[in-house]
């Protein structure tokens, strides 16, 4: 079945560069995209179902493209670290680094982990994004 995303406002792509598009529609059928323009100008498809958008804003997926999403530790701390200037050899000599990254992962069991990682990609997928890499 078709659907009409109407009164929406979506950013698309023109010339390489993002371009807005403020009273737009899209027409989908079964996960993909037939059309998609200014509202005025949609195709008409007497059978479709209509979903009214209520000017929401339509944007492309994003993409994490470094993902580590399994890890036994995060690592904040160190971050605060080097804002205060200390260089990854000090940081490590505290106990940091990407070493105890390791370490940390490797005393939790697999099903701890799976779970903290579909928790991170739970959070990314509601943040927008659609595609990570690992």
């Amino acid at each position: 079945m078709k659907t009409i995303w109407e009164n929406g406002r979506f950013l698309t792509m023109k010339a390489g560069i993002y371009s807005p598009l403020l009273n737009g529609a899209l027409v989908s059928e079964n996960g993909n995209i037939l059309w998609l323009g200014e509202s005025a100008d949609c195709p008409d498809f007497p059978d479709a179902q209509i979903v009214d958008l209520q000017q929401a804003w339509v944007t492309p997926g994003f993409v994490d493209c470094h993902t580590h999403l399994v890890f036994g530790s995060e690592r904040s701390k160190e971050f605060e670290m080097r804002l205060q200037g200390k260089t990854y050899a000090e940081i490590a000599a505290a106990g940091g680094g990407i070493v105890s990254t390791v370490n940390a992962t490797r005393t939790l069991d697999e099903a701890t982990l799976y779970a903290q990682a579909l928790n991170r990609l739970q959070r990314l997928a509601e943040d927008g994004v659609t595609t990570i890499d690992r």
